[in-house]
């Protein structure tokens, strides 16, 4: 689905990008969503709280003393992955508006501040995956943080919907050739049987986006040949079939 970012002042910028409803368990009774988000629009909507500030960021920092945290990030690791998606705190600055999404304040980085700096510093601008949980209390994303940090991770299990509040099942591939437009990269979530795979799509014509689980080597291997021969999956036109009904039948893959 489409939402639209409107800011409240002249330093948020107007943008629309796709998202699918999360299920509640990153934070028990949270509405939480995950979206396709222009990595360049995204630090003038967001802050940082950290420990002690540092200068020469790209991400605005706020001084929280219990946040165990410097935005220094190790540049040395090359360009960061997005895999698990940032995370974010709307708190009550965000509000989900049937088609809107208006945005009145930045929202909290939760997880991922330095790879986002990273980012920034290798001048990367292409959609991330993120999630946006909204209604926390700043006492409430610390003790988020403090899971995250003691390798207590949250548990994000994807519920795709075509509308919010609107149960639909995940884009389901069959022997008849669907056409996509690949929207993230790859990011991985829990299902039942673990964590799988999976890229944010879009079906020609669709008012939502969906979400494909790509963990099967049919699918993987000619991905990641389109993703190394682009640098990135984003954007890429891709077709899909099943060769048949069978729940293990292999995929067929062609870029358009």
């Amino acid at each position: 689905m489409e939402k639209t970012l409107r800011g409240k002042s002249s330093a948020l910028p107007s943008l629309s990008f796709d998202v699918a409803r999360c299920d509640d368990s990153i934070v028990t009774g949270a509405t939480s969503v995950i979206a396709a988000f222009p990595l360049g629009k995204l630090a003038n909507c967001v802050t940082v709280p950290v420990q002690r500030k540092v200068d020469g960021t790209k991400l605005h920092q706020m001084t929280e003393p219990k946040w165990d945290r410097h935005l220094v990030p190790d540049l040395e690791l090359g360009v960061p992955r997005f895999f698990p998606p940032i995370l974010l705190s709307a708190r009550n600055n965000w509000h989900l508006r049937e088609q809107l999404m208006e945005v009145f304040d930045r929202a909290v980085v939760i997880d991922g501040a330095k790879r986002l700096e990273a980012a920034f510093h290798f001048k990367e601008n292409h959609e991330i995956p993120v999630i946006i949980v909204f209604g926390l209390s700043p006492v409430k994303e610390l003790e988020l943080r403090t899971r995250i940090s003691s390798g207590s991770e949250p548990t994000t299990r994807i519920e795709e919907r075509e509308r919010f509040d609107t149960a639909a099942p995940r884009l389901q591939v069959s022997e008849t050739w669907v056409h996509v437009t690949i929207k993230s990269n790859p990011f991985v979530v829990p299902t039942a049987r673990g964590f799988a795979p999976a890229v944010i799509v879009r079906r020609k014509n669709a008012p939502y986006a969906e979400y494909l689980l790509v963990g099967a080597s049919s699918l993987a291997q000619p991905l990641e040949k389109i993703r190394v021969k682009y640098g990135t999956l984003i954007g890429r036109p891709v077709s899909f079939r099943k060769q048949g009904p069978e729940r293990t039948a292999t995929y067929d893959v062609k870029e358009r």
